[in-house]
């Protein structure tokens, strides 16, 4: 029983290993290339000053607690007890 659990540890660190060296592969790949597009620089911060300047800083609190609060739901209430049995 301790090989099949060491095994299936080693297993799910190999995995987790493999993805995250694919995911750096493809963000260095396509993602990070555009954040540096001078185009894409000014498409950004126009698109920033027309959503957030007219937020005061109340406004910027409720959406950060919002924003928390229904990730919290969603994943406890939601993900975690879909995927695991015992939970």
């Amino acid at each position: 029983m301790f090989h099949s659990t060491r095994r299936l540890c080693h297993t799910a660190e190999g995995t987790g290993h493999v993805l995250a060296l694919k995911s750096h592969a493809v963000l260095s790949t396509y993602v990070t290339p555009c954040i540096f597009l001078p185009a894409y620089r000014t498409a950004t911060e126009r698109s920033n000053k027309q959503i957030l300047t007219p937020l005061s800083w109340l406004d910027i609190a409720v959406v950060a607690v919002l924003t928390g609060f229904s990730e919290e739901i969603l994943f406890r209430g939601a993900i975690i007890p879909a995927s695991f049995i015992d939970w």
